[in-house]
């Protein structure tokens, strides 16, 4: 913008002067632009104020303390040039600029004061440099191309310290960071830089593997990290983690090479690469004697013999093998170089002569037992098949008759023929005899059993009762069966008797109790184990009608008690009927009833009287034991009837029923 500017502001001026009506009175600046300091890359704001409603807005800026203004333009660095508020984007070219305002209403016009725009620059802290590695007990100088007038920092400083002019000294070996920051009222600027504090180092020796197949690899190692590997020729490669790959046959020389701030070194090991060995078959017998030996041969040189199962046969460097037991092992020849092991391998069997015959020298008479030897391929016979005949191949003797006879086994094998012999001895089994006593036992009870021959053991089958050596049976766990067993052993076979044991409980009774138990009606109860007795312990009251049925007669608690007796003794158990009684009133309850039977028993004539509290007629009805209806007839209470019937001799119960109420009568008829 050219100088020109205060001159067109000014037209504009006059222009706008003349275009405005007359107004009252002529702005007043009561609030001037105040100098304003920003940082870098912020905006800076000018504000006026002014009396009576200025309507033009004309801000001026001077890059020349003063001297020349030109008027600002709304863009770029510039917002609000035609409004009160001036906003300048604080850019550092703009700093030591001065800002004015013009404002104007339709009476006239007022200037304010000039402001200033300070802009405070951002600081930039630079690039560090310097050397990264320091050798512990050194010193260096790091420098920054930023900001000067910055502080110096380090990270840890149990690694190294530094000084405000930059010098790092060293305190012990690792890694640590130097900063440089520089900082204003805009902010601060960090420059950092890593650096490593290293020690002299002690060089050590390459490890692992010398050698290495064609297409293979090995992993080569060095204490010391950090440095790097190499290859001398193109006969093998090695990585950078130290791992070498044989290429061609031959040899190679693999370095690592090593350096830090305090120096450096190279070592080597040189690595052979070896192909695919091949090896020639491998000669000798194919069978051994134990206790004698044989030799194996190589046409290639430089192997090593093993045995396959050196409990069978070993075999020595020079490739003897002496057979040690019978049996089949392997012998091998082997070659190993880096590419891996080559194998010659052949079988060898290791024969024994026959040794002594293993079974029993007595036999029973028509049983089977088959004998063996350690030497194996042999034949059996025998020397008398009258007495026992044998497998020729499995060794499995038949007795015939009682008498003696002698088994044979040849063997002929690389050892020779040999023959063991055993003397064999053909008897009758004995008699057992027969197991007398008892059949059962209570649990904890005991009884004793014997047999008509002595001499035999007693054993049981299980644990449900124990005997000791003399035949005492004592019960333990019942009701159970269990199996004694009498043994009798002679030179000629074993007898085994068996007897079954029943092992006894007392009864354990268990009753079915009924919910439900009303005045004169039968029930039947039913009890476990069957086959017990019932007594009422107040037949007056309650009446057995036969052996498990009852019929209470009159109210009250009365216990029926069941009795069951086994061979372990008697058990016992109770069953309690209750019918509540009713407080009675001149001895009579409501909806009581008392029965009279008389003469009781008769000869099925009697006077029957049925006390109650009502005067009605009664229903009778006459049940036999069974429970089964003999006769039936109607009558009045409270007064009496005579009866007569024909019955057979018997108990018999009366129901008597009425109106409002039932009960019972039992009467006997003797003849």
């Amino acid at each position: 913008m050219r100088r020109l500017l205060p001159l067109v502001s000014f037209i504009a001026v006059c222009m706008t002067l003349t275009a405005l009506s007359a107004s009252a009175q002529t702005p007043v600046i009561t609030t001037h632009p105040a100098h304003d300091t920003v940082c870098a890359r912020t905006s800076a704001m000018f504000t006026v104020a002014a009396t009576h409603s200025p309507s033009i807005f004309i801000w001026e800026v001077s890059r020349d303390a003063g001297t020349s203004w030109d008027t600002v333009f709304n863009g770029g660095l510039y917002s609000g040039a035609n409004n009160d508020t001036l906003m300048v984007f604080g850019a550092d070219t703009l700093s030591g600029r001065m800002y004015k305002v013009t404002v104007g209403n339709d009476s006239g016009f007022a200037t304010s004061n000039s402001a200033m725009l300070t802009v405070t620059p951002i600081l930039s802290a630079g690039t560090i440099s310097g050397s990264a590695g320091i050798c512990l007990g050194g010193m260096v100088t790091y420098t920054s191309s930023g900001a000067t007038g910055g502080s110096w920092s380090i990270f840890d400083t149990t690694v190294a310290t530094i000084d405000a002019s930059g010098m790092v000294m060293t305190r012990t070996a690792g890694i640590d960071t130097v900063y440089y920051t520089v900082s204003n009222s805009c902010g601060s600027a960090t420059a950092r830089r890593a650096i490593h504090i290293d020690t002299n180092v002690t060089a050590a020796s390459i490890t692992g593997p010398t050698s290495v197949c064609v297409r293979s690899f090995i992993t080569l190692g060095m204490t010391i990290s950090g440095g790097t590997w190499s290859a001398s020729n193109g006969n093998a490669t090695v990585t950078s983690l130290g791992v070498v790959t044989g290429v061609n046959y031959g040899m190679d020389t693999i370095s690592y090479s090593f350096s830090n701030a305090c120096g450096s070194f190279t070592r080597t090991r040189t690595v052979t690469i070896d192909t695919v060995v091949s090896i020639a078959g491998i000669a000798g017998p194919s069978a051994v004697c134990v206790g004698s030996w044989v030799n194996y041969t190589s046409s290639t040189t430089g192997g090593t013999w093993v045995s396959g199962d050196a409990s069978i046969a070993n075999v020595d460097a020079s490739g003897n093998v002496t057979g040690r037991n019978q049996g089949m092992t392997m012998i091998s020849y082997n070659i190993t170089n880096a590419c891996g092991t080559a194998s010659a391998n052949d079988t060898i069997w290791v024969s024994r002569r026959a040794a002594a015959i293993l079974g029993r020298d007595s036999l029973g008479i028509a049983i089977t037992s088959t004998y063996t030897d350690s030497a194996i391929n042999g034949t059996w016979s025998s020397s008398d098949t009258t007495v026992a005949r044998v497998n020729a191949t499995t060794g499995t003797v038949t007795t015939v008759a009682a008498g003696t006879f002698t088994l044979n086994y040849s063997v002929t094998n690389v050892c020779g023929t040999t023959t063991a012999t055993k003397v064999v001895t053909v008897g009758a089994a004995p008699s057992a005899g027969t197991i007398t006593g008892g059949d059962s036992v209570c649990v904890g009870a005991t009884i004793r059993l014997s047999s008509t021959v002595t001499g035999g053991t007693w054993s049981i089958a299980n644990a449900k009762a124990s005997i000791n050596d003399t035949g005492l049976v004592t019960g333990l766990v019942g009701p159970e069966l269990d199996t004694v067993y009498y043994t009798v052993t002679n030179g000629f076979g074993t007898t085994v008797l068996a007897k079954e044991i029943y092992v006894n409980t007392l009864p354990v009774i268990t009753i079915t109790p009924i919910a439900t138990i009303n005045l004169g009606t039968a029930y039947t109860l039913v009890a476990t184990p069957t086959g017990g007795t019932w007594i009422s312990t107040q037949p007056t009251k309650v009446v057995f009608i036969s052996s498990s049925t009852f019929v209470v007669m009159q109210r009250g608690v009365v216990d029926l008690i069941y009795t069951k007796s086994n061979t372990c003794g008697t058990s016992r158990d109770t069953f309690t009927v209750n019918v509540p009684v009713i407080n009675a009133v001149n001895g009579i309850a409501q909806n009581e009833f008392q029965a009279v039977v008389a003469p009781n028993p008769n000869q099925g004539a009697f006077n029957l009287s049925v006390a109650s509290a009502h005067q009605e007629a009664a229903q009778i009805t006459v049940l036999n034991a069974v429970g089964s209806v003999v006769a039936s007839f109607n009558t009045t209470t409270n007064t009496n009837k005579e009866v007569s019937l024909d019955l057979a001799a018997g108990v018999y119960i009366m129901q008597i029923n009425t109106a409002h109420g039932n009960t019972v009568a039992k009467f006997e008829v003797a003849k």
